[in-house]
């Protein structure tokens, strides 16, 4: 993989990295997937979030 590909990988973050953050906290964060308000992705049992996409959403409002 060169440079360029590795910057065009997503930033994919479990709930509680994200919560750890200090974007959100993770019990809104948990509501929002179960809605379906934000987009993510379950790897087996673990839920995971674009960072950058989730960034976005929040930007825009569109939550």
């Amino acid at each position: 993989m060169d440079a360029q590909q590795i910057q065009n990988l997503p930033r994919m973050r479990t709930i509680k990295q994200i919560a750890r953050e200090g974007i959100i906290s993770e019990w809104t964060l948990r509501r929002w997937v179960s809605e379906h308000r934000i987009p993510f992705i379950k790897s087996g049992n673990r839920v995971l979030i674009n960072l950058d996409l989730l960034i976005e959403v929040l930007s825009k409002g569109e939550f």
